[in-house]
């Protein structure tokens, strides 16, 4: 399994089977493949804030892999009313994962747009509103 932990607000600790450990805040973010097996947790590095990540598990498209834990601060990358791409397949961002996956992030003023492109045919996109509204292709969509 590929995993993304992607820090909202507060602090992120981790802890794995393989001698890992790290606390990860926004802006930075969490790259983790399984491979052939990793024990591992993720917590609230803090007892008075609360804190509120993405979590996001990919199946990777190769098996048998040694498990690998990387972190990385995407803040550089983060351009307000710009979408940043900071996870693909290639190699060609900070992160990378072991499949057809990519991973973008930006922060829009309103009435601003951005245009997202596909990178590969016949794949999906999946969108997290954290905060706000946005209008994607006609479709008005908002954060809960």
């Amino acid at each position: 399994m590929e995993v993304v932990s992607i820090p909202l607000q507060g602090y992120l600790r981790h802890g794995d089977s393989v001698q890992n450990e790290s606390t990860i805040a926004p802006g930075e973010i969490q790259v983790m493949s399984t491979g052939t097996g990793i024990y591992h947790s993720e917590y609230n590095a803090s007892k008075t804030e609360d804190a509120k990540f993405l979590q996001i598990w990919i199946i990777p498209n190769v098996e048998g892999t040694k498990p690998e834990y990387h972190n990385y601060d995407i803040r550089p990358l983060l351009k307000r009313n710009e979408l940043a791409t900071f996870i693909s397949p290639s190699g060609n961002t900070p992160a990378h994962l072991l499949q057809d996956a990519w991973f973008s992030m930006g922060t829009l003023d309103a009435g601003q747009s951005v245009t997202y492109r596909m990178h590969k045919p016949r794949t999906g996109v999946y969108i997290f509103i954290i905060e706000g509204e946005i209008n994607i292709a006609g479709e008005n969509l908002g954060s809960t």
